[in-house]
């Protein structure tokens, strides 16, 4: 629900900016990358439910995380992520599909 996403996302978001203040940048950087996959997870599964209404609170979201000042920093398969959930979801899918079938290979 938007509700688990909002408390997710505030909880996330709360422990990049300690990083961030604490001058752990990578760390900040990393919190923000699991965020942003995260958050193309979630649109996805809005998209296959129809639930128009997270869609919408989703994009509020990622408006916010685009202007993160150290998000160009983030790792570029997170933006990645994030971007093709939103915009092209039939690539998200097969994207998000060999990535998981590239980890199990290396794992």
């Amino acid at each position: 629900s938007a509700g688990a996403w909002q408390s997710i996302h505030a909880c996330q978001t709360y422990i990049r900016d300690r990083e961030l203040a604490a001058g752990r940048i990578q760390n900040a950087l990393v919190r923000e990358g699991m965020l942003l996959t995260s958050m193309a997870a979630w649109y996805a599964q809005s998209r296959r439910f129809h639930n128009q209404d997270c869609r919408e609170y989703l994009e509020q979201l990622a408006r916010g995380e685009c202007r993160w000042i150290h998000f160009s920093r983030v790792a570029f398969t997170a933006r990645l992520s994030f971007f093709l959930s939103r915009r092209i979801p039939p690539l998200y899918r097969l994207v998000h599909v060999l990535w998981l079938w590239l980890e199990k290979l290396s794992g």
